[in-house]
């Protein structure tokens, strides 16, 4: 294991004894000094952050303790490093905006692209329009997201998390003052309406890159020690989000219609000029009070690449007369001046570790995102189709329960699990679960029409047909596996964390994962439902090739998980592609 040892200099202040006695004293002295012994230049390159104290920049590498013989110290605590809860929280809080802001229009958003007026009555056609403007915002976000990250490298996590957070407020707020046909409005257009839908979906995309950054930010506040247990609370509160936005949006659209005492026409022309406006005004006031919390409290993790020097040279130790002193190159006053930080390159960025762990990263959310739009089609089309025909309300019931599953699971189970698995096997497990659910799917659907006795394909078969019990069995068992798919994601986020070779790209390299990721959740859902339509209309393998296919990805992603160390902390080569 090497050391660094810094250079003697005949010209420079000699070495403060505190800075040699306390690594940390290094943030406010010069590095350039005489040391009396040259073993106490040992330092260690993981900060503990377990205080709410000042921020600095770990090592996402861990290097042993050294003792006086070079030697590694042969004990070492098994006690976690208490997590930073106030800072964690804040962060945790920020990230909850995200998910709030991208959920609250799903309920109404059929609603809104019919009450447009852009389709001319063709129902057939909503569909299209409606998984447009949904994936309007992964799409932005795709574009912008890195460069978001590679700026965070620069300028320091926290403006780049405010600057998010703040877009989404007014994003949110573009949205609802879209007007509709319902609206009365003498202004309104159809296709100037949707044109103001698409801008301002496209604004929260391109001005939010909080994902990538929050996670990295995770990374600077952890060590190995306490790691997997605040990623598990990554999920869980993603979870709350995607839970609380849909219940904001489903609740308050049309306020005026459906709370005419407090929100009709005699109140106020407001609510029915914008029938959207209620639910985005609130999620987007949310969005502004963590803002405000995040300019008052959040702290940087980013440390500055080099610490301005300190005027007090009090407490140094005088060098000894006969000790030797290698001549050194004149230094300038420049020199101890602080650089200005720059992003990193791609080719800096683009480690074989690096793209394994984000290679990794996307294919878990390939396989996620697949899995959710087909069984949001699965549940929804009849029993002829290749589906169960649920209604709506049992179908919302459905997830969330399996949101309730996997966010209790992601808090209480996660931790120990993977203290008992490790990462590697932990995600293997996870991605190992969609043999299973996948198969489950098909067990679903000839329950379900071995319960109806179906003998004409053709047969009318209405809504709410399947109450076999296997088939309840089988949603039984997505419930149970469903937590085990997001488990993958805690066990993703570290081997990303732990992949940077230097805590400067941290910020890039989650950047770059959340491109991936933002990608696939733009093109993922119509991919995978066009293959489901495929496969049942055209009867590939019976009309389940849509099942086989996908366990032959998941097949190629455990696979992939075959590149990965057999554990996060192990030191890999940082080989430039």
């Amino acid at each position: 294991m090497s050391r660094e040892y810094l250079p003697l200099s005949p010209v420079e202040p000699i070495r403060p004894l505190a800075a040699q006695q306390n690594p940390n004293v290094l943030d406010q002295h010069e590095s350039e000094f005489v040391p009396r012994d040259l073993d106490e230049l040992a330092i260690s390159q993981e900060p503990n952050f377990a205080s709410d104290g000042p921020l600095r920049s770990p090592s996402t590498s861990s290097i042993n303790d050294l003792d006086e013989d070079d030697n590694p110290s042969p004990t070492k605590s098994s006690e976690p490093t208490p997590l930073p809860r106030t800072q964690m929280a804040i962060l945790l809080f920020l990230l909850l905006t995200e998910p709030i802001s991208g959920f609250v229009i799903y309920p109404f958003v059929t609603k809104l692209v019919g009450e447009l007026g852009i389709t001319d009555g063709n129902e057939s056609a909503v569909g299209y329009y409606v998984g447009f403007i949904e994936s309007l915002f992964y799409i932005a976000q795709g574009l912008t997201v890195l460069q978001w990250g590679r700026l965070s490298d620069s300028i320091g996590r926290r403006p780049v998390i405010l600057l998010g957070t703040l877009g989404l407020a007014l994003s949110l707020l573009a949205f609802g003052f879209t007007t509709t046909s319902s609206s009365m409005s003498k202004s309104f257009s159809p296709w100037g309406s949707f044109a103001w839908v698409v801008f301002s979906r496209s604004l929260a995309g391109f001005l939010d890159g909080n994902v990538g950054v929050v996670k990295t930010m995770l990374g600077e506040l952890t060590d190995e020690s306490n790691r997997a247990r605040a990623f598990s609370l990554f999920p869980t509160t993603w979870i709350v989000g995607a839970t609380m936005g849909p219940l904001v949006g489903g609740a308050l659209e049309h306020p005026a219609e459906r709370f005419p005492a407090i929100f009709g026409p005699e109140k106020a022309r407001l609510w029915t000029t914008y029938p959207y406006l209620l639910p985005c005004l609130l999620a987007s006031i949310f969005c502004s009070l963590m803002f405000l919390v995040g300019w008052a409290f959040l702290r940087e993790t980013l440390s500055p690449s080099h610490p301005a020097p300190s005027t007090d040279h009090g407490d140094y130790e005088a060098l000894p007369q006969d000790s030797p002193i290698e001549q050194s190159s004149p230094i300038s006053p420049a020199d101890n001046l602080p650089q200005p930080k720059r992003a990193p390159t791609m080719r800096e960025v683009l480690t074989r570790p690096v793209v394994i762990a984000v290679l990794n990263y996307g294919t878990l959310a390939m396989l996620d995102i697949a899995y959710f739009s087909i069984m949001t089609v699965f549940f929804a089309v009849p029993i002829s189709s290749g589906g169960l025909g649920l209604p709506p309300s049992l179908i919302g019931i459905i997830f969330a329960t399996l949101g309730i599953a996997s966010g209790g699971v992601q808090l209480l189970v996660f931790p120990i699990a993977h203290k008992l698995f490790g990462s590697k096997r932990l995600l293997r497990i996870s991605i190992g679960s969609f043999m299973l659910v996948f198969p489950t799917f098909i067990g679903m659907h000839l329950a379900a029409r071995a319960n109806m006795g179906i003998g004409d394909p053709t047969e009318n078969e209405g809504v709410g047909k399947a109450k076999g019990l296997l088939v309840w069995m089988g949603v039984f068992g997505l419930v149970c596996l469903n937590p085990l798919v997001d488990m993958g994601y805690s066990c993703s986020f570290m081997f990303v964390t732990s992949s940077s070779p230097s805590p400067s790209h941290l910020g890039s390299i989650n950047g770059l994962a959340q491109t991936l990721v933002s990608m696939v959740r733009a093109f993922g859902p119509a991919g995978s439902t066009a293959l489901f339509s495929l496969s049942t209309k055209n009867k590939w393998m019976g009309g389940y090739g849509i099942y086989a296919i996908m366990m032959g990805l998941t097949v190629a992603a455990l696979g992939c998980t075959g590149l990965l160390p057999d554990d996060e902390k192990q030191a890999l080569t940082e080989e430039k592609l």
